[in-house]
């Protein structure tokens, strides 16, 4: 476990599964997701896809990311 105790097994799990409906809906072009499932996932492309994006792992970029789901200012 790591300093959050969220198991290992989880965590993978929840990301695996994640990744597979984001997978879908790029290659099938359809996306019944919700406004804030599309922001997380706008988000994502825009960080995932490069160097460094491991700092989409952090506490800030998890704070930036509810904060514009949610439509709070920061």
């Amino acid at each position: 476990m790591d300093k959050r105790d969220i198991p290992k097994d989880a965590a993978m799990s929840f990301l695996l599964g994640h990744i597979k409906i984001e997978l879908a809906i790029l290659l099938l072009g359809s996306n019944p997701a919700s406004d804030a499932a599309r922001i997380a996932m706008d988000y994502g492309k825009d960080k995932l896809i490069k160097e460094g994006w491991k700092k989409v792992l952090t506490d800030e970029s998890l704070q930036e990311v509810l904060t514009t789901m949610l439509k709070l200012e920061h």
